[in-house]
């Protein structure tokens, strides 16, 4: 209807009306579309901070990149020559700032993978045991088999020379928590000659110690103990007529309530420890019992020390200790039931690696329930250092002090000093050398006896790789002995391979 409308309306006015009023739309519309396109140029060259943002969304960020200051117009403000301007620098999160090349350095990268059942150890012994992990505990083995040649098998005189085969287990398991300590150390060694005749000499000790934090440097640790070793042939107990070497078993436990970090520490110490024999065969046939040497031992023991720097530290300490055989007498007819007190005195050193270890000396009494049995009293020292002069060389010393028993008649037994100097050194990584110098000397004022043995020796590991190693060493023992006949000489040398996880 519209377009009739219009078609039937037949006006040159209103024809000439409506193409003006379309040409000044046209125009409007024209005008209106470059004046917001200036707009827009204008702003952009005019406003230089709008700019800088700009870029530095659409652009990486630089670690010299710079904003300048703008007011609250979003005008630049001019920078005077003479005046250090404020720069503020745009240091981007390494894990979300990518590189020219697109990646992202991250600055928190993972740990390498590590083998199930193993964790990294410290590299300050490139080859030291990387152990097992156990929950909490780590493991670590040893296995070491040695063949060689000795000049005396039976470590006695007149003894005869032969091959030898040695080998030996040693096994650690330790915690690894943030508190509290355990600690369960084991050892075995089996030696055995290539001869049906000569019996083998096994060897076997474990240890193991719990250690508690309590509060304000206190703590308290329980432990026990087990050793297995064979008497020597040379020993002054056994009968004349003995053709073995017969066991001997040792055990206990102990408790101890210990304060340290003070100035003032003390140590309470409580042990039981019990002693077993195993029969002697005869050269003539049978046995004979030795359960006259078996007996239990109680200890109490007492430490005050003082702490200097808590490098150096002083200490008495002061023990009793009863000695209960199980046979009322022994074969001689008399009781062997003993007392014994000891006070003594040293220094403790705690120096890091370079120094550390104890020393201390003092005197010792022990009273026998059997009058005929004189007292045995004597001087006694001990000592356990370590020092490190220079990186890779150790050098260690030792001192003991034992108190021997007896099975001969109205002897109390004897004192037994023993002293023993090791180094080591490190010559390469993987090739370490070793020498040692050892003395003991065993007085029995009863019989009229001195004993003295001299040890040295040489060895060295070499090491294929972290879990193998090629050892040697190299023994020398000189036993000498105021009883004629006792003395004698052995030399050993001992070429091994070492497996250790």
């Amino acid at each position: 209807m519209f377009h009739q409308t219009a078609k039937g309306t037949d006006c040159p006015v209103a024809h000439s009306k409506m193409a003006d009023l379309t040409d000044a739309g046209r125009l409007i519309n024209s005008y209106a579309t470059v004046l917001v396109s200036a707009l827009i140029i204008v702003t952009a060259i005019s406003s230089p901070a709008i700019g800088q943002v700009i870029n530095n969304q659409a652009a990486p960020a630089n670690a010299n990149s710079q904003i300048l200051p703008v007011d609250a117009n979003d005008q630049t403000l001019p920078v005077d020559a003479n005046e250090t301007p404020v720069v503020t620098q745009i240091v981007p999160e390494p894990e979300v700032v990518e590189n020219q090349q697109g990646a992202a350095p991250r600055s928190n990268l993972p740990a390498s993978a590590v083998e199930p059942g193993t964790r990294p150890v410290s590299e300050d012994d490139p080859f030291a045991p990387t152990g097992i992990q156990i929950g909490s505990l780590r493991l670590t083995t040893i296995v070491e088999q040695g063949i060689g040649y000795t000049t005396n098998r039976q470590n006695a005189a007149m003894g005869d020379g032969g091959a030898v085969s040695q080998t030996e287990l040693d096994m650690t398991l330790r915690s690894e928590w943030s508190r509290h300590d355990l600690e369960i150390v084991g050892a075995g060694k089996y030696q055995t000659n290539f001869d049906s005749q000569i019996d083998p000499d096994p060897g076997a000790q474990i240890d193991a110690r719990l250690r508690l934090d309590l509060i304000d440097g206190y703590e308290a640790t329980i432990g026990g103990n087990y050793e297995f070793e064979t008497e020597s042939a040379s020993s002054v107990n056994l009968s004349q007529t003995a053709i073995n070497e017969p066991g001997v078993h040792t055990f206990g436990a102990f408790a101890d309530l210990q304060r340290t970090g003070h100035r003032f520490g003390f140590t309470l110490r409580a042990g039981i420890e019990r002693q077993l024999y195993e029969n002697a065969k005869l050269s003539g046939g049978g046995v004979q019992s030795q359960a006259d040497r078996n007996f239990t031992s109680h200890t109490v023991q007492a430490r005050l020390s003082y702490d200097i720097d808590l490098a150096f530290s002083p200490f008495v300490q002061a023990s009793y200790t009863n000695n209960t055989y199980d046979l009322m007498v022994d074969r001689n007819g008399q009781r062997r039931d003993s007392t014994s007190y000891e006070l003594r005195g040293g220094i403790a050193v705690n120096l890091s690696e370079k120094l550390n270890g104890e020393i201390s000396a003092g005197y010792l009494n022990r009273d026998y329930v059997d009058p005929g049995l004189a007292a045995l009293s004597g001087f006694v020292i001990d000592a356990n250092m370590n020092w490190s002069p220079q990186r890779d060389t150790n050098i260690g010393l030792t001192l003991a002090s034992n108190v021997d028993g007896s099975t001969s008649a109205d002897d109390s037994g004897a004192i037994t000093y023993e002293g023993a100097l090791m180094l080591t050194r490190r010559i390469r990584d993987n090739l370490q050398v070793s020498a040692n110098l050892g003395i003991s000397r065993t007085d029995y004022p009863g019989l009229g006896r001195l004993d003295t043995t001299y040890n040295a020796g040489l060895g060295f590991e070499h090491w294929l790789n972290r879990a193998m190693s090629i050892t040697g060493d190299l023994s020398h023992e000189k036993f000498d002995s105021s009883d004629m006949g006792s003395s004698y000489d052995a030399t050993t040398a001992i070429l091994g391979i070492k497996f250790q996880r």
